[in-house]
């Protein structure tokens, strides 16, 4: 009962100084109490009007802030979207420039070399179990490419042709065990037969005669005999040099001159002009 009496109170009391600003606000000559009543009222209700305009300035100050949230989100994920761009475009030029220089070497070696007539092929297969054996290259039998046609780029002699299709052709490597390449050692003139060892860093020059003398250091070059490579392509260098454990001949090891990790374009020999 209480609660309802000073309820009922406290809404009249309400509704009495609405009445009392009404008529002053129609009232000519504005009396003493109304000026007291809307004094005192300014002064209850002036707390919370601040409250209420600090509260309003703060979500609409709050709503400005998500806004440059979002914003800021949404400008850093284009960001990002344009450094990703920027960086494969920049990726994909320099692979360019590398393509570039390493065909530019290709053709200075073909400009030097004249009397070969050369087919430049692309390495399209490779398989991991055969890194140092063999490879597929895109040019074949439409490009007028052959069976035993020797392999090579500006470095070097790389192998030879073994498979021939229309459009493509599988190359046999030098670092292959099964290949085998009639060479010479360069000052001393030394013959020997160049075989593989699965290794890009190694072959074996063998059957050098006991009775003549290689150097290391010495540069090796096909021979010419044997009728597939012609001679004076480069092959490496020597490294070593031992007696066979026959006794009868020397092996020498011998570093390739080209890197067979980064082949990528080789030149197919078709013969020469």
């Amino acid at each position: 009962m209480a609660k309802r009496y000073w309820g009922k109170t406290l809404l009249i009391g309400v509704l009495l100084m609405v009445l009392l600003l009404s008529l002053a606000r129609y009232t000519s000559q504005e009396l003493p109490i109304f000026s007291t009543v809307k004094s005192g009222l300014k002064d209850l209700t002036y707390p919370v009007a601040r409250a209420v305009s600090f509260l309003w300035e703060s979500a609409g100050n709050l709503t400005l802030f998500f806004k440059d949230i979002n914003e800021l989100r949404r400008e850093k994920e284009q960001l990002l979207q344009e450094n990703s761009t920027l960086k494969f475009e920049l990726n994909n030029l320099k692979e360019v420039e590398r393509e570039n220089r390493r065909l530019r070497a290709m053709l200075g070696y073909s400009q030097e070399n004249p009397k070969f007539d050369l087919v430049l092929a692309k390495i399209i297969a490779r398989e991991p179990d055969n890194w140092y054996k063999s490879f597929t290259v895109n040019q074949g039998k439409r490009a007028g490419v052959a069976r035993d046609m020797p392999v090579l780029d500006q470095n070097g002699l790389i192998g030879r042709v073994m498979n021939v299709a229309a459009l493509n052709a599988e190359v046999l490597l030098i670092t292959d065990p099964r290949s085998s390449v009639a060479a010479v050692t360069y000052d001393g003139r030394v013959p020997g037969i160049i075989k593989g060892t699965a290794l890009s860093s190694e072959l074996i020059m063998d059957n050098i005669p006991l009775n003549l003398e290689v150097r290391t250091g010495e540069k090796v070059l096909t021979s010419g005999q044997g009728g597939v490579f012609p001679a004076g392509i480069p092959i490496g260098y020597i490294v070593s040099v031992a007696k066979d454990p026959s006794g009868l001949v020397q092996v020498a090891k011998v570093r390739p001159y080209v890197d067979y990790d980064r082949l990528e374009e080789v030149f197919i020999l078709k013969g020469r002009r």
